[in-house]
């Protein structure tokens, strides 16, 4: 059985080979991230090399790709993500009812000697399907402003400036 850093290892070799781009988000816990462009926008890819178990699956995830405009909308959204996955086997599409923030992802089982293109083939399937997805979610979703924090992050940083008003 091959430990999950080789199986990492191996991934990013055939990468290096074929000219893909990509980082390496954390070598520690096995992740790595490619990005594909979309419009001026990206798809982001996080590649998960499972740490449990066995070390033949891993995990990818479109984390966040878009965000339901309202709470209104959110009925429709559901309707919308249920039909990508009766539409779409590859991926698994849900919402997130707090957040309002749509995520993608799936599972593989890969084996050594194969995870470099396995892997490779699943993040741009992945990533095609994601604009394919982009076409049904039309206009439920905010339209992708990567400059613009979110109402949360924009609250998040308020909080912090005060607590250190507070503590000055």
């Amino acid at each position: 059985m091959a430990s999950t850093e080789s199986l990492r290892k191996e991934f990013e070799q055939y990468m290096d080979s074929h000219g893909v781009k990509y980082s390496t988000v954390n070598s520690g816990d096995n992740i790595d991230l490619l990005s594909f462009d979309r419009d001026g926008e990206s798809t982001r890819v996080f590649v998960d090399f499972d740490e449990e178990g066995e070390a033949s699956t891993v995990h990818f995830c479109v984390q966040n790709f878009a965000k339901v405009k309202s709470e209104e909308l959110l009925a429709k959204a559901l309707l919308v993500v249920n039909g990508l996955n009766m539409r779409f086997r590859w991926l698994k599409f849900y919402v997130n009812t707090e957040t309002l923030n749509i995520t993608a992802d799936c599972d593989a089982k890969v084996f050594p000697g194969s995870v470099g293109e396995e892997c490779t083939e699943i993040c741009f399937r992945a990533a095609s399907i994601i604009d394919d997805a982009f076409d049904d979610l039309g206009e439920i979703i905010e339209k992708d402003d990567d400059d613009a924090p979110s109402r949360e992050e924009l609250l998040a940083m308020l909080k912090k400036m005060m607590a250190q008003l507070a503590d000055e």
